[in-house]
């Protein structure tokens, strides 16, 4: 809801906004760190996870294994969509 809500005021949650950079400040992070940012750093980590499991597996060891992951937006469906298009276009700039 905070990286829709970036772009597309209709996806905007005020409550949401607030608990985030509530945890933010109470936390110590850089406050101005983005949602999108966060959420590519959270996504990249979980695939490294992903990865070292898989790759740890005893029917893969010893094998070049060669990891892709695909990550679906349930907003795809919307033609024309702000959110889909900043996401597309960061998806790209940071090819995660």
């Amino acid at each position: 809801m905070l990286v829709a809500g970036t772009y597309d005021e209709t996806f905007c949650d005020n409550a949401t906004i607030e608990k985030f950079n509530k945890y933010l400040t109470e936390n110590s992070k850089d406050k101005h760190i983005s949602p999108d940012t966060l959420t590519a750093i959270y996504l990249a980590y979980a695939m490294r996870l992903s990865r070292k499991y898989i790759v740890e597996l005893s029917e893969y060891k010893g094998v070049d294994l060669e990891v892709a992951f695909n990550i679906g937006i349930p907003i795809d469906h919307i033609e024309n969509n702000k959110v889909k298009k900043h996401s597309r276009r960061y998806y790209f700039m940071h090819k995660l």
